[in-house]
């Protein structure tokens, strides 16, 4: 038995048994685990280029969809936590998930980023978000002077934006906060 550093690693040594089969399907798009091993791979060096560093708390606010996948996958390869966010929760509580984790980098849509808007002045540890449906440039005016955004395509550049290597992992590293509904109040 192979002993694996990050979650990550079970992606990338899927790719090298079986590259051409499938690993995610969703609707009409389907990858395979080379292709899902090399985007988790420019995903976590484009996070590590925006300046993620070991432990950073990585906020997934998205529905089910591949970029989801690469996005939990890529803050694990590069030595983050990541933050799953549930996607039908109302942005106050989006709010204190955010400042709650301490969250420094978002992964969410446009629509999900124009639904918090009103909520993103009170989350200062926010530095980055990345936009997956949006281009570089195109990440809106959503509080400039206090966060910079990306589009996915940019965090995605091929061959990463920069040579950055991962941090170094250990075993106590932690790799995801996971929260709770939040039906009968906040999250926890």
């Amino acid at each position: 038995m192979t002993a694996y550093e990050r979650i990550s690693d079970l992606v990338f040594a899927a790719s090298a048994r079986a590259p051409r089969a499938t690993a995610l399907s969703f609707k009409q798009t389907s990858v395979t685990y080379e292709e899902l091993a090399a985007a988790v791979d420019e995903a976590a060096r484009g996070l590590l280029a925006g300046g993620l560093q070991r432990g950073d708390r990585v906020a997934v606010y998205l529905e089910k969809r591949i970029e989801t996948v690469v996005s939990l996958l890529g803050i694990a390869a590069a030595g983050g936590a990541f933050v799953p966010v549930n996607p039908l929760l109302k942005p106050h509580q989006v709010q204190y998930i955010l400042n709650h984790s301490g969250a420094r980098t978002m992964i969410t849509s446009g629509l999900r980023l124009d639904s918090l808007r009103p909520v993103l002045p009170a989350c200062p540890d926010l530095r980055l978000v990345v936009l997956v449906d949006a281009r570089d440039g195109q990440g809106g005016d959503a509080a400039p002077d206090r966060f910079r955004s990306l589009g996915w395509e940019g965090l995605l550049a091929p061959g990463g934006p920069s040579p950055a290597t991962p941090q170094r992992a250990i075993f106590s590293d932690m790799v995801a906060i996971l929260y709770t509904s939040g039906s009968t109040g906040m999250p926890k």
